[in-house]
């Protein structure tokens, strides 16, 4: 004779025995020193490998905290008239038991130390997975968060209304009434509030979870980033997130250029039409892409998923347009400058970027070789990025370093 508690809910006590005969055995539970009369149920068919097995139940008159489990205040039996066997606590519980008595505080600082694998499989078995048992959902929406309706805002609308149409996209921004002219799936406007990377990192992600009730995948992205599938592949954008196997979906970044004799860019065009030329960037190496609620970090850069890119010549590509056109980013300096900040450093950050005429690479005075967007070069920028990746325990994200290549990359096929 031999059995398990398998579950403590409230004042109730089950779990399975295994006996010759179920007729001769009673059910006993013992709490804080009182004993309490099971009762042996339905034969348990589902278990393999025991014999004559059987499910129990035993209410006591007041519900258990798991802290006496700990204490070992309760105890199980299964009786007859030779034997008198304790059951086994499932091990589980025991563990639970344990964490319950900590501390308060104890637990958060705890999980900070996990593992990056251990900490996902805690949260998921937390947040029931409602997502996976949806029907009909829609293939994919966008969330971005939009400083204003201007510079790169109506390129970037016009790209993903075409890409999902226009009622799936959701954009967080400080003055809603600036986008009337866009219909869109929602605006959460955030009036007086000021520029917060943190804030605005903590609310796409819990947006992003919501919206997976209606949508299998969430595209979060800055509205100068326009995520495209990579051009070897002669793939669509809804053939490529098909063949995805990871959960969360890591882009390759590049951050676009304007040449010398490159036209103002062209917002009825396709930037590669333009644009030939682009920087590899490990900050634009961003997990756009997820299917599971997703813990992004500031500026949407990392999330709490291990990184790892897509086979060569696959996956997708993040074509970054701050350096695109002289000409819009003048506008968007315009709206940096007038933007409130949270923190003396993002402002520092910010007013800096858009003061620089030209990207790093163009006034570094290096002599450029120019190479393939899926050559050896980019495959070897691409390993030392997930090498140097590193998990922050005290926030549960992992960091990528921020690098740039010095090579011109090809963006076209």
């Amino acid at each position: 004779m031999f059995g398990v508690v398998d579950s403590i809910f409230n004042n109730q006590v089950s779990g399975w025995i295994s006996v010759g005969e179920r007729a001769e055995c009673r059910l006993e539970v013992v709490f804080d020193g009182q004993a309490f009369p099971g009762v042996i149920g339905a034969k348990r068919e589902d278990f393999v490998g025991f014999k004559d097995c059987y499910s129990f139940t035993a209410l006591l008159p007041k519900p258990i905290n798991l802290s006496d489990v700990a204490d070992g205040k309760l105890k199980s039996f299964c009786i007859n008239d030779k034997q008198r066997v304790e059951l086994e606590i499932w091990s589980c519980i025991l563990d639970a038991a344990n964490l319950e008595r900590m501390p308060p505080g104890n637990l958060t600082q705890i999980v900070k130390f996990l593992s990056s694998e251990k900490r996902l499989e805690l949260i998921s078995g937390i947040e029931t997975p409602l997502w996976r048992r949806s029907v009909n959902k829609k293939s994919m929406c966008v969330i971005a968060y939009a400083n204003g309706a201007g510079a790169w805002f109506p390129y970037f609308y016009s790209y993903y209304a075409g890409l999902v149409g226009a009622e799936n996209i959701f954009i967080v921004a400080k003055k809603a009434e600036e986008f009337s002219a866009y219909p869109m799936g929602g605006i959460i406007s955030l009036s007086g509030a000021h520029f917060d990377n943190e804030a605005r990192a903590q609310l796409q992600s819990r947006l992003s979870q919501g919206l997976l009730a209606y949508y299998n995948w969430t595209l979060i992205c800055d509205v100068d980033e326009i995520v495209i599938p990579h051009p070897s592949s002669g793939m669509t954008f809804e053939q490529m997130l098909a063949v995805q196997s990871d959960d969360v979906v890591l882009s390759r970044g590049f951050d676009v250029l304007q040449e010398d004799d490159d036209p103002p860019f062209d917002f009825a065009k396709s930037i590669q039409s333009q644009r030939r030329w682009g920087v590899a960037n490990s900050s634009l190496c961003k997990p756009h892409l997820a299917r599971v609620p997703t813990r992004w970090g500031p500026g949407f850069h990392q999330t709490d998923n291990p990184p790892s890119f897509a086979p060569p010549g696959s996956g997708f590509l993040t074509l970054h347009l701050k350096w695109a056109c002289t000409e819009v980013r003048a506008a968007v300096a315009r709206l940096v400058q007038s933007t409130t900040y949270a923190d003396q450093h993002t402002a520092e950050y910010s007013n800096n970027s858009v003061a620089m005429e030209r990207h790093h690479v163009l006034q570094g005075g290096w002599a450029l070789q120019r190479v393939a967007v899926d050559g050896p070069e980019m495959q070897a920028f691409e390993q030392q990025c997930l090498e140097s990746a590193e998990y922050i325990g005290q926030i549960g994200i992992w960091f990528f370093p921020h690098e740039f290549d010095t090579r011109l990359v090809d963006l076209r096929i």
